[in-house]
C-alpha cells in the first residue's frame, strides 16, 4: 500500500535537513510514522507545509517527504491544488492519511486529487475549540486587557476565536469528504457523526512519544512537594487561569505551592519591548498574578524538549490539566503512563481517559473551589497519590500500548485499501 500522510508539524529529521529549530509538539506522528515505515507491505510518504516558495521533496530513512509552500497555515490557498494534484498523480497513492483537521490544506489535496481513499484523524476540532476559546473569561475583562493595536492587526483574544471559527468551516467539509474517520474518544465520535452521521468511524488511540516508555515512573520520595505542572498556557482555552485562581486558594495553606508551565514566560516584564509582544491573554495572566500575589509561585520553564517535559513531571507533585475543551490529552497520557497524579477538567474527551477517583481526578471546568479541593487531597494524603499512580500507569500502558496501536492502524489501512469502508 502507498500511504500518503499529511501533518500539521514538520518531522524533526526535515528540521535537521533544513536547519531549523524541531517542533516541540507532535511527538506521537514520528513514533507511529516510523513504525509503519517498517511494515514490508507499506511505502510511506510525510506532506506538510512550510512558509517557503518552492515544492521540497527528500528522502529520510525511508520515508519520503513533501514540503509544499504556503504564506499562512491557517487559511486556505487555492494555489495548493496545484501541487497537491502532482504530488498524487506522481506518488499514485492508494490512501491519503490527514491528520488532524485544524488547518485547511489538507482539504486543498480533497478537492485537486479525487481518484483515492481519504482517512481523517481527529485531533482537535476548531469548530468546537471556538465555542469554548475564551475559557470562561467574559467579554469585559477580555476588552480590559485588549489595546487598538491588537484589535486592529488581529492579534487579539477576539481574533483567535474568529480565527477558529472561519477554520471549522473548512474541518467540515473535510469530515464531510473523508471515507474514514480515525477517532479516539466519545467526545471526538459524536462531534463526527454530528457532522457525517454515515461516515465509517475507526477507534485507535496514540502512540506517545519513545521516552515515556523508557522512562522511570513517577515516585512519592522523589516529586517535589506541592509543586504542579501544566504543559501548556498561551492560550486562554487551555485554563492556566483556573489553575492561577485555585493556586490562590490553596496559598494561605501550602505557602510554597508552585505551579510550573511549559512555553515562553508570560510574566516577563523586563523592557518595554517585552510589553510590547505582550498579547490580551498574556497581560489578563500578569493581572491576574498580581493581583492574586502570585508572582513567587508561577514559573514558565521555556520550551521544553520531550525528555525535559518527562522530567518535569516526574519532579512534579501532581500534573493538571484544566482545558475548557480537550479531546484526548497527550498531556494527561503522558502524565499518566509515568504515574503523576492527575487532575483534569470534565471537558471533551477527557472522562475517557480519566476515571474518577481511581486514574485522576476530574472537576467542572470553572470550578476552581473543586480544582483546589482536588489538589488539597493530593497534597495531604500520600496514599491516594500513590493509589491514582498505580490504575493510571496501568490505564495508560493498555491505551498507548505501541504494537497494539500499530496494528489497529495497519488493519485500518488494509480495511479501507480492500474497499470495506
Amino acid at each position: 500500500m502507498k500511504i500518503l500522510w499529511i501533518t500539521n508539524v514538520m518531522f524533526p529529521d526535515v528540521c535537521r535537513y533544513m536547519g531549523i529549530s524541531q517542533p516541540i509538539s507532535g511527538g506521537w506522528l514520528f513514533a507511529r510514522a516510523k513504525q509503519l515505515a517498517q511494515i514490508n507491505d507499506i511505502t510511506l510518504s510525510v506532506a506538510t507545509v512550510y512558509k517557503g516558495r518552492h515544492l521540497i521533496e527528500l528522502e529520510i530513512e525511508n520515508i519520503h517527504y513533501y514540503l509544499l509552500p504556503v504564506r499562512r497555515m491557517d487559511t486556505y490557498q487555492k494555489s495548493l491544488e496545484q501541487f497537491w494534484g502532482d504530488i498524487c498523480r506522481s506518488f499514485q497513492p492508494d490512501i491519503v492519511h490527514i491528520n488532524g483537521t485544524e488547518y485547511p490544506f489538507g482539504l486543498a489535496c480533497m478537492r485537486a486529487y479525487r481518484d483515492t481513499k481519504y482517512v481523517v484523524s481527529i485531533q482537535g476540532l476548531v469548530s468546537v475549540i471556538a465555542r469554548y476559546y475564551f475559557g470562561g473569561i467574559s467579554v469585559r475583562e477580555i476588552l480590559m486587557t485588549t489595546n487598538p493595536v491588537e484589535l486592529l492587526s488581529g492579534r487579539s483574544m477576539f481574533s483567535g476565536k474568529r480565527n477558529m471559527g472561519k477554520r471549522g468551516k473548512y474541518e467540515t467539509e473535510c469530515i464531510l469528504r473523508a471515507d474514514l474517520i480515525s477517532g479516539r474518544t466519545t467526545w471526538d465520535l459524536a462531534h463526527v457523526r454530528s457532522i457525517s452521521p454515515q461516515v465509517q468511524y475507526h477507534y485507535c488511540s496514540r502512540t506517545l512519544r519513545d521516552i515515556f516508555y523508557e522512562s522511570p515512573k513517577w515516585s512519592i520520595e522523589k516529586k517535589k512537594r506541592y509543586s504542579i505542572f501544566l504543559s501548556k498556557g498561551t492560550s486562554p482555552f487551555k485554563g492556566l487561569h483556573i489553575a492561577i485562581k485555585a493556586a490562590a486558594i490553596l496559598k494561605a495553606e501550602y505557602p510554597e505551592i508552585i505551579i510550573r508551565i511549559a512555553g515562553k514566560d508570560m510574566l516577563k516584564r523586563s523592557s518595554w519591548k517585552d510589553k510590547l509582544k505582550f498579547n490580551g491573554y498574556q497581560r489578563y495572566i500578569l493581572k491576574l498574578v498580581k493581583e492574586l500575589k502570585l508572582f513567587n509561585n508561577i514559573q514558565f520553564t521555556g520550551p521544553l524538549s520531550e525528555q525535559q517535559v518527562a522530567m518535569e513531571l516526574l519532579d512534579s507533585h501532581i500534573f493538571v490539566c484544566p482545558s475548557s475543551i480537550e479531546n484526548s490529552s497527550n498531556s494527561i497520557a503522558e502524565a499518566q503512563i509515568l504515574g503523576v497524579p492527575t487532575v483534569a477538567s470534565d471537558v471533551g474527551g477527557n472522562m475517557d481517559m480519566v476515571e474518577h477517583g481511581i486514574s485522576g481526578f476530574i472537576y467542572r471546568f470553572e470550578e476552581v473551589e473543586l480544582l483546589a479541593h482536588y489538589i488539597k487531597l493530593i497534597f495531604d494524603n500520600d496514599n491516594i497519590a500513590i493509589m491514582l499512580s498505580a490504575h493510571a500507569i496501568k490505564a495508560a500502558e493498555m491505551r498507548h500500548d505501541r504494537q497494539n496501536n500499530l496494528i489497529a492502524d495497519n488493519e485500518m489501512y488494509k480495511m479501507i485499501n480492500n474497499g470495506d469502508a
